[in-house]
């Protein structure tokens, strides 16, 4: 945590500002909004969380909430955020179903402070900080209130949320939400038959008590700071495909054990689009202080190509049943698949043509034979009568093979049924 409020400060910095205040209609940022020659620095503003027990806690248990940096288990709220204008964020929470969710990126276009806001100076307004602030000085301040909402232009997004034509913009709340904190009984040893005083943690390795935590907070964190787990299936580059670097800690914490620490390495190293782009911290070190390269050296664990030399054999042996489905269904063989034609809106994408794929009008009527030959009875009428559209193909034939595999199974089960196809 302390890393990443050090990135921001690092970021804020050297920061103009947001690249533009809404998108254009196809979703790319609109960049004649802001002024080319805007000076460089920003104010980083510090939210602290809200948090509320079902009891009543001292000052202490409160501050352990703050300090409790897992974002997984503390519902994706900060226990102190820090944002500025123009930073680059992600959020941790869903908000507008299909395109704001989870890991969504932007940038931060507004803050719109309480109107009780002073900074922790009273001569200040609500709009900022007195120009006698401190924070003018250090780089940053703590806000006193949550912000009534933060104004974030989201990537790729070209729907007009707020309704005041600016598109991609959306005003980001504080949310509520509980969450379960771990913590730490300890228990005093002082009856007369003990030999002497002393104070032990009753906390058990299968379960730890944990205490009901209802905070409030932004959603939001920054783009870039993330875990190995947030990392997987991701990229490191720009909003627009830019080249971006991508920094590594190579740091294993002790609970690690080499197995797990050799799968959170190697799948990291695949994350920056070139391997001389990405930058390693905490580089591990043998005793005698020399860098240690054993975890690039001694390859996958025995047990990783034990798995993937078993899988091999299965794909081996189950391929005659996938080419024997695959002809049954009119599907096309391997040697025979169609291109699909690119598709003209999103490069490095294609289009899906039904009618290559054997699809005539329905995709209950193929070019060759059609799929509800193999089912018989209600699920044959019932496929019929449904009309499915070309663009369920897909998910159609996925049902058709996974019938067709359970009849088999069952007819596998039942040595007195009719004989298998």
């Amino acid at each position: 945590m302390r890393m990443t409020q050090l990135h921001i400060l690092r970021m804020a910095r050297c920061s103009r500002g947001p690249v533009a205040l809404h998108n254009k209609a196809d979703g790319k940022p609109d960049v004649s909004t802001v002024p080319s020659n805007r000076p460089i620095g920003q104010l980083v503003y510090y939210f602290q969380r809200v948090d509320r027990f079902k009891h009543q806690q001292s000052r202490e248990r409160h501050e352990e909430a703050l300090r409790f940096v897992n974002l997984s288990k503390s519902a994706g709220l900060h226990g102190m955020l820090g944002a500025f204008v123009g930073m680059r964020v992600r959020l941790t929470k869903k908000v507008l179903e299909p395109e704001l969710v989870q890991e969504a990126t932007g940038e931060i276009v507004e803050i719109v402070f309480h109107p009780d806001e002073r900074f922790g100076d009273p001569s200040s307004s609500h709009l900022r900080p007195s120009d006698a602030h401190e924070a003018w000085e250090r780089g940053w301040t703590r806000c006193d209130k949550l912000p009534l909402h933060i104004a974030v232009r989201f990537d790729g997004c070209h729907e007009d949320c707020t309704g005041l034509g600016k598109p991609g913009v959306w005003h980001l709340i504080p949310r509520k939400d509980t969450w379960e904190m771990p913590i730490e009984t300890i228990a005093t040893i002082d009856h007369p038959g003990a030999l002497c005083r002393k104070r032990i943690k009753q906390n058990t390795r299968t379960k730890k008590p944990t205490l009901e935590v209802t905070s409030c907070q932004i959603p939001l964190t920054h783009e870039d700071d993330a875990t190995f787990q947030n990392w997987q299936g991701k990229t490191a580059r720009g909003p627009e495909g830019q080249p971006k670097g991508f920094v590594i800690d190579l740091y294993r914490p002790s609970y690690m054990g080499k197995e797990e620490y050799f799968q959170h390495v190697y799948m990291s190293l695949g994350r920056g689009q070139k391997l001389e782009w990405e930058l390693f911290r905490n580089f591990p070190a043998d005793d005698a202080g020399d860098l240690d390269w054993s975890v690039f050296e001694s390859g996958p664990p025995a047990y990783l190509c034990e798995f993937l030399r078993v899988l091999e054999e299965q794909a081996r042996k189950t391929y005659p049943k996938l080419v024997r489905a695959q002809r049954e269904l009119g599907l096309p063989a391997f040697e025979a698949l169609p291109a699909c034609p690119a598709d003209p809106e999103n490069p490095g994408r294609y289009l899906y043509d039904p009618a290559a794929w054997g699809f005539a009008g329905r995709c209950g009527q193929m070019g060759k034979s059609s799929p509800t030959s193999v089912l018989r009875g209600p699920l044959r009428k019932r496929v019929r009568q449904k009309g499915l559209m070309p663009a369920a193909a897909q998910s159609f034939h996925r049902m058709l093979r996974h019938r067709l595999h359970r009849r088999r199974w069952l007819d596998k089960m039942r040595p007195h049924s009719r004989p298998r196809c």
